[in-house]
């Protein structure tokens, strides 16, 4: 398969077809990355958490390498990233997407952004969907050692062309300038229109990251403080290859997607109880669409049986819907709650 701007579409879910009316992941690979080996298990174990709904995991990938040879810098690769994603968003209505990059994968990202900020477009799609930048292991301050490589060049008279693109990218002043634009137009803009968007964007840093300056390694100097960063105890490779759900590095994704299906969820359960006609009847099939697998699982397995009766899963429901609409819980703990009082009145009883 080549792997120059792959999306692999529903790698990890045994339906098919492009952009379900579900939320969406996006992975993005750093220098001299693969866009599937870069994540080891990461995606499948997004795509297999109990406490999470139904989302669409996509990988997408680029030709990347050290060597001096023609490969794209990561303006025109942020450029084949929007326009991937703007094809493929074209008729997906009301999806949340979260982007998640690796290294030199941050400032493709980045790029990509604050050109469609640059030309008006953070209310069109895709960045009109983007909901959280979850970033591991960047290079927001640039890489001394690209800066080392482009002083060597000229010192010793080898041909410009040694210094291909990518490691060009990743030039100090280049990182600066972006990150500014970041800052302004993503992290903290005046306000809200068509050359700006607020998005979250979590830092994930690495103790012992010596691919990157010091500078990003060190949660205390990340560019972007809200949410807060997070500095964990890994190396610049391994900081993005959690093992188990119960992973601190899977973890820093996966509570912030949760956040993210939280208020989505609470805002489905209120039109779901509280809305009228179309949009009451639009909101009960998205419902159903986005986190009808999840509930009805998490209440078959407490059952312990495989089939749950129409009778107590309108019950079930109800009370999960009830009780997201009034405290804001994320649908796994909403959905706690309600087998527990179901349970308490007798409702699950295997004779029921």
């Amino acid at each position: 398969m080549p792997e120059e701007n792959i999306i692999e579409i529903n790698k990890y879910t045994a339906r098919v077809g492009p952009w379900r009316r579900i939320d969406a992941v996006v992975f993005v690979h750093g220098i001299a990355g693969h866009f599937r080996d870069t994540w080891g298990g990461f995606p499948e174990l997004l795509q297999s958490d109990p406490d999470l709904p139904d989302l669409d995991i996509l990988l997408w990938g680029y030709r990347t390498s050290y060597l001096p040879q023609d490969v794209h810098g990561t303006g025109t690769l942020a450029r084949n990233l929007v326009s991937e994603l703007r094809v493929r968003l074209e008729n997906a209505a009301d999806v949340s997407l979260v982007l998640v990059a690796h290294s030199m994968g941050g400032l493709i990202v980045f790029e990509g952004l604050v050109e469609e900020m640059s030309q008006g477009r953070a209310e069109q799609k895709p960045t009109s969907l983007l909901r959280l930048i979850s970033l591991f292991a960047v290079p927001t301050k640039g890489s001394s050692a690209a800066d080392t490589a482009a002083t060597a060049i000229v010192r010793f008279g080898l041909p410009e062309g040694f210094l291909n693109e990518q490691i060009r990218s990743l030039q100090g002043n280049a990182c600066d300038s972006l990150i500014a634009h970041v800052a302004r137009q993503i992290y903290d803009p005046p306000d809200n229109g068509p050359h700006s968007r607020r998005i979250p964007i979590r830092m994930v840093m690495a103790s012992r990251d010596t691919a990157v300056d010091v500078g990003d390694s060190d949660m205390t100097n990340a560019p972007f403080q809200e949410p807060p960063a997070l500095e964990l105890d890994y190396d610049h490779h391994d900081v993005k290859l959690p093992n188990s759900h119960e992973d601190n590095r899977y973890l820093a994704l996966a509570h912030d997607i949760q956040t993210m299906v939280a208020e989505r969820f609470a805002e489905l359960c209120q039109r779901c109880l509280h809305g009228v006609g179309g949009d009451r009847t639009l909101a009960e099939t998205d419902l159903e669409i986005r986190y009808g697998a999840m509930l009805r699982k998490r209440l078959a397995d407490s059952i312990g049986r495989p089939e749950v009766e129409q009778r107590v899963y309108g019950r079930y429901l109800q009370l999960v819907l009830h009780d997201c609409a009034s405290l804001g819980r994320p649908p796994f703990d909403s959905a706690n709650r309600a087998i527990i009082v179901l349970k308490r009145s007798g409702n699950l009883d295997s004779d029921s």
